[in-house]
């Protein structure tokens, strides 16, 4: 059995789901409630130039997000539309 992560995300991450209409509300609250359990799932990517960083895509939503296997923690950075997801990041 696979052990299970703590995630955490950053005010700004909660105010972007705000933000998107229900649909987008309930597939990212999943594709969340996944990354406690597996936080490397299929289709996911690292970043570039970023360590311990990934992202996962939710249509033309973007989740960017830290992993620390050390204490199992899963940071939430940014979540944002795909053409501005990596802007200031």
């Amino acid at each position: 059995m696979s052990p299970t992560y703590s995630v955490s995300i950053k005010k700004d991450a909660v105010k972007a789901i705000a933000a998107f209409d229900r649909t987008y509300q309930r597939r990212i609250a999943e594709v969340l409630r996944t990354l406690a359990s597996d936080p490397r799932p299929r289709g996911c990517a690292p970043l570039k130039g970023i360590p311990d960083t990934w992202r996962v895509r939710v249509g033309d939503i973007r989740i960017v997000y830290e992993i620390n296997d050390s204490v199992l923690l899963v940071h939430v950075i940014r979540i944002a539309h795909r053409r501005d997801v990596y802007r200031e990041l």
